[in-house]
């Protein structure tokens, strides 16, 4: 889980230089088309790469949660068997 983890931190550095960058351009261009396609093009790719983020957090969360329900299973079931009678 950690390299998932470390890659997901990876995509919000990424995600946030390239905000700042685009930012940057934007502040330095400051006419019309350069809102315009912040707008319509930055806007909905850092909205999309954001949701893409998330999800894989939700999955990254999800995955976790099913591994400590695994072991908690494989720990009760060591529990269950150690009460076992001997063959």
């Amino acid at each position: 889980m950690d390299d998932f983890t470390r890659h997901i931190n990876e995509m919000n550095d990424c995600l946030q230089t390239f905000h700042k960058n685009n930012r940057i351009l934007s502040d330095n261009w400051k006419d019309d088309q350069a809102d315009r396609f912040t707008q319509s093009v930055l806007s909905n790719m850092t909205n999309a790469s954001q949701g893409f983020i998330q999800g894989m957090e939700n999955d990254k969360n999800g995955i976790g949660a099913m591994i400590k329900q695994m072991e908690d299973m494989e720990k009760e079931l060591k529990h269950l068997e150690s009460k076992w009678p001997s063959p």
